[in-house]
């Protein structure tokens, strides 16, 4: 039976982040999930001090979060291939997976990273793999994004215009699934 978790790992590294990583990160989500199911209490089941484990867990948990608030930020701008971008793929679909209505925003960055994969003649396999995930986030958007559509639009035509070949062809396919404005 497939679970959330599974869920999460398969959306994580749908949008590139690597196994381990989006294991790791999946685990990391279920163990924050569970902080708040935790009773407040500063004493065991004794009554003596807090058990030494939990001390180190939430210490752990809290320099990870420190760790993840410093690295999601520094890698908002980075494109596919570069070492911080993973981190940021993990974090948009684990955004995604918390709030669907995020998608438009994720697919508005996925046209961004197309556009300057192109303009900086970065490798087609590398273009196309961002413009299938491009494609992939653009079938879940509902059409009346008009805002995030055109933003779209005009980012692959960008792109478009800095490519050739079988790259330029498949931005062009693109371009003819995605909604023109009215």
């Amino acid at each position: 039976m497939k679970t959330k978790r599974d869920d999460l790992i398969q959306e994580l590294q749908r949008e590139g982040a690597p196994s381990g990583e989006a294991v790791a990160l999946a685990k990391l989500a279920s163990q924050l999930h569970r902080l708040h199911d935790l009773p407040p209490r500063s004493l065991n089941p004794q009554g003596t001090r807090p058990r030494p484990e939990l001390g180190w867990t939430l210490l752990g948990g809290l320099v990870a979060a420190l760790f993840l608030a410093i690295l999601i930020p520094l890698s908002w701008r980075t494109l596919p291939g570069e070492l911080l971008h993973p981190v940021k793929s993990g974090a948009q679909a684990l955004a995604v997976a918390v709030d669907p209505d995020l998608r438009p925003s994720v697919m508005m960055d996925r046209s961004r990273e197309v556009a300057q994969l192109a303009i900086h003649q970065r490798p087609p396999s590398q273009i196309l793999r961002t413009l299938g995930r491009y494609n992939q986030l653009a079938r879940q958007v509902r059409g009346d994004q008009y805002a995030a559509w055109l933003y779209c639009r005009e980012e692959l035509e960008v792109a478009r215009d800095h490519t050739q070949g079988g790259t330029r062809t498949a931005i062009e396919h693109s371009l003819k699934q995605t909604p023109a404005p009215e």
